[in-house]
């Protein structure tokens, strides 16, 4: 069982010995999540992108916070598009916040990425938005 105590083993296989992890081979041949892509903008009035292209088919977490101070006029809005590609082709993932309403989107998506295709995020103004101020934070991350 895992122990928080120094010296002692988890049962991955790792543990804590004077400040440093140790590992065992079989722990050390693990692979860990790792942050591919990271975008983040506060107040921002410009279209914002951030991609990928991870070598092998892979689950990846795309997390998405983006949030607007409704200053824009009715029916502007801020749509956010994830394109990927999985084991059934090209999809797309479309995420539409209005900005004439203060208001906080938060999303999390696991897909299935095959590798050597690329995974992006883009944002694009819609409802003849131009420039609305908002905030977009968004990683995209490899995991194990």
């Amino acid at each position: 069982m895992p122990t928080s105590k120094t010296g002692s083993w988890f049962q991955d296989g790792a543990r804590f010995q004077d400040g440093t992890l140790q590992t065992t081979a079989a722990f050390s041949n693990s692979v860990f999540p790792n942050i591919e892509g990271s975008l983040q903008v506060l107040d921002t009035t410009v279209p914002q992108t951030v991609s990928f292209v991870p070598t092998v088919t892979t689950l990846v977490a795309v997390s998405l916070y983006m949030s607007n101070p409704g200053a824009g006029t009715a029916g502007h809005t801020l749509t956010v598009t994830v394109s990927y590609t999985c084991e059934l082709g090209a999809e797309t993932i479309s995420i539409v916040m209005t900005l004439d309403v203060p208001q906080i989107v938060m999303e999390t998506y696991p897909l299935l990425c095959i590798g050597g295709t690329t995974i992006s995020l883009t944002t694009a103004y819609t409802g003849g938005a131009v420039n609305d101020m908002y905030s977009i934070s968004a990683r995209l991350v490899q995991m194990a």
